[in-house]
């Protein structure tokens, strides 16, 4: 026997130890909602997604860090592709937005899916320690590393408010492979095997730099 028709409703939680931010959430079609603040109310939260998916499409229940999205009107009564998140100006010891299937929809015709059980959409690492010299060297073997084993590839962020480029080598001399990063941007991982320290140069260097061992 079919069961009745009922609305798709999806949970949006963030790990209770994301601290401060925002994020964004993105249709299965590819549009973003506007940057939504981790205090935001359901109503925020409605507002932002109906600006993607269509006034009446979506309501929006719960409170700042955990909010309920039912599909209605023209998504009602149907199953909807999970709605995905984008963390990556959200700041905490762990940075998690999970998402998930709480009801799945139906339209009576078929039996609904089996409910998914909830999995991280996206995790960004907490904020790495800056240097703010104006060429730098990162010492893969000590310190922030301690007693860890010695990283194979290094992700480098830029902190500056301007555009600049950050060369990658193991010697001042020969640091030529470049990246130009904006504020917030970063290298893909760059292998570091078999060096004990990474030499950084160029602008970007002189307005901050984190970086993160992989």
């Amino acid at each position: 026997m079919n069961p009745a028709a009922q609305n798709e409703k999806q949970l949006i939680k963030l790990d209770p130890r994301v601290s401060s931010g925002t994020f964004i959430l993105v249709s299965p079609g590819g549009r973003t909602t506007s940057a939504i603040a981790i205090t935001s109310t359901a109503q925020d939260v409605q507002a932002a997604l109906e600006a993607v998916y269509g006034p009446g499409n979506v309501s929006v229940s719960g409170a700042p860090k955990a909010w309920l999205v039912e599909f209605t009107g023209a998504l009602g009564n149907a199953p909807q592709p999970l709605v995905m998140a984008d963390g990556t100006n959200l700041t905490g010891s762990i940075v998690t937005i999970f998402v998930s299937h709480a009801t799945p929809g139906s339209d009576g015709s078929t039996p609904a899916p089996v409910v998914e059980a909830p999995a991280p959409v996206v995790e960004v690492p907490a904020p790495l320690p800056a240097f703010v010299s104006g060429s730098g060297t990162v010492d893969v073997t000590t310190k922030p590393l301690g007693d860890k084993a010695i990283p194979k590839s290094l992700v480098i962020r830029a902190n500056g408010s301007n555009s600049g480029i950050i060369c990658i080598g193991n010697s001042h001399e020969d640091a030529g492979e470049g990246y130009i990063l904006g504020k917030g941007e970063t290298t893909p991982p760059i292998c570091v095997d078999n060096l004990n320290k990474v030499f950084l140069v160029g602008s970007a260097i002189g307005q901050g730099y984190s970086w993160l061992a992989t």
